[in-house]
């Protein structure tokens, strides 16, 4: 009978070290794998977003890379003069702004070759094609109609400069077509070109009288190219170096731009802005080299945002990119004619012709971030931040553009110049011809995929302090477990010794028996 109640016991108290043995363990595992998951967890996740975002043929993203489905537009604002006759008497131009004439642009990288140095090569493809349901419910590009100055007659001017000698034939040029000052074009027009008299009629004298002094001119003047290629590009694919994902490394050949007056402003910085490098911070200057400039331009933390219910980091341009050498010293390397004011972007070099003139000028649009002079020598510009600033809104673990808008301004840069009537009596003046608005915006499909890997990331310190707090738990019911028994132990002891004490004691005082 007693060997089954030490059997007994013996079992219980079995099970009871078993179970307080389990909850130790439990609690310890729970506890580190807690600590683990908070300290590595979002470290394995973005080394497998890293992993995706490598540029080869079998990466999730290549196709998207290769050829965008993503709607990319292009929207026109065309500026219309509408006081000639008063800017021809020197006054001050007055533009309204019409439009947006918006273009879907298709992109295709053509001719891909994978390379030996961890870059790859190809050839970009660009197509516009008019959209009417992102237009304006007038915005006909065939049929309307803008009155601007003469921009082939302004070219032309300043090329008389470049070429001493030459005003008298200019002069004859002009008033051979009897040129004015101003010319109503389509949107058509001045968008993709048109054969200009001017042009044509100059590219006749040169053959003629074998003026090879003079430079090549192509008849189609056009503000901007279709259907074209940008020239081949080299990028580094990320494999070797993450950080480096999309960044130029050469472009045409080669290594550097090789326009503009300082080792600086030639350098390659940055994407496309189609892809940034992973794990962002607001701490970053992001960068982007951009056909249409020749030049890479760089960005600054501007806010917090939200696309599609995804957190993003807004990016803009800081004030200091468009700021005059005076100001910003290192901009000088953009002076190739001379610095125009702050807010002016001279890119003539970057035109592939034969002669370089700052007659087409680049900014932001309605002069936004210039020099006040500029919004003051036209009426009706009214630059706001929201509508002509250019921003990229991007998720920052995957350093994708979720949303942007790329906006960039062409003006036409007038003189007086004594010698050709049309141009004697006119202000000096930046007067703007056109903005563009280049925009993205991920759908919200591809927004709910990225956002499932994005809520894994986030839930990672809640599991981690969930695993941690269930640990601890475990731990303290264990040792709760360990010393209610060493408790109960301690009492039974005690009990057990007061019990020996108690037979021990004699049952009279003196030790004498009672006697009856």
């Amino acid at each position: 009978m007693l060997s089954e109640r030490r059997t007994k016991k013996n079992r219980v108290c079995c099970r009871a070290r078993t179970k307080i043995c389990l909850l130790v363990t439990s609690g310890i595992f729970l506890l580190v794998l807690g600590a683990v998951c908070f300290n590595q967890a979002n470290k394995w996740i973005q080394s497998i977003i890293n992993s995706q975002l490598v540029l080869k043929p079998s990466s999730p993203i290549y196709e998207q890379w290769r050829s965008p489905t993503v709607p990319v537009r292009m929207q026109f604002y065309m500026f219309n003069v509408e006081n000639p006759l008063e800017v021809k008497q020197a006054g001050h131009p007055y533009v309204s702004q019409k439009g947006p004439y918006c273009y879907r642009v298709y992109q295709t990288k053509k001719n891909i070759t994978w390379n030996k140095n961890y870059t790859v090569s190809y050839n970009k493809f660009t197509k516009y094609v008019f959209e009417a349901d992102c237009s304006c419910t007038s915005c006909d590009p065939y049929t309307n109609t803008i009155t601007l100055p003469n921009i082939p007659l302004v070219i032309l001017s300043e090329v008389s400069k470049t070429y001493p000698g030459s005003s008298v034939i200019f002069s004859i040029i002009f008033e051979r077509f009897k040129e004015s000052f101003f010319k109503r074009t389509t949107v058509h027009e001045l968008l993709w070109g048109y054969e200009d008299p001017v042009f044509e009629y100059f590219a006749e004298v040169k053959r003629k009288f074998r003026l090879s002094f003079l430079p090549d001119i192509d008849p189609i003047f056009r503000m901007m190219d279709n259907n074209t290629l940008d020239g081949v590009t080299t990028i580094y694919t990320g494999a070797s170096d993450i950080s480096r994902i999309a960044v130029w490394t050469e472009w045409k050949g080669r290594p550097n731009v090789g326009f503009w007056n300082s080792s600086w402003a030639n350098m390659f910085n940055g994407s496309d802005g189609m892809q940034f490098p992973p794990q962002t911070s607001i701490n970053d200057t992001l960068y982007a080299f951009y056909v249409q400039l020749c030049r890479s331009m760089h960005f600054v933390y501007g806010s917090q945002t939200t696309v599609h219910g995804v957190d993003t980091l807004r990016f803009t341009y800081p004030e200091d990119l468009w700021q005059n050498a005076s100001v910003n010293p290192a901009n000088r390397g953009f002076c190739p004619n001379g610095c125009f004011p702050s807010g002016i972007l001279d890119a003539s070099v970057c035109k592939d012709t034969p002669v370089a003139v700052p007659a087409i000028v680049a900014s932001e649009p309605h002069f936004y971030q210039g020099d006040p002079s500029l919004v003051n020598n036209v009426g009706g510009l009214n630059p706001v931040k929201e509508e002509h600033g250019t921003f990229f809104d991007i998720e920052p673990h995957f350093g994708l553009p979720l949303h942007l808008s790329l906006r960039l301004q062409l003006n036409v840069n007038i003189k007086p110049i004594k010698y050709i009537p049309q141009m004697a009596g006119v202000q000096e003046v930046i007067l703007p011809i056109m903005y563009f608005n280049n925009s993205v915006s991920v759908d919200e499909s591809t927004a709910n995929t990225m956002k499932q890997v994005l809520i894994a990331m986030k839930a990672v310190p809640w599991v981690s302090g969930t695993l941690i707090c269930i640990g601890t738990i475990e731990l303290v019911i264990a040792f709760g477990w360990i010393l209610a028994a060493k408790t109960r132990k301690e009492k039974k002891r005690r009990n057990k010794r007061l019990h020996i004490n108690d037979e021990r004691k004699p049952l009279l005082g003196n030790g004498e028996l009672t006697r009856t």
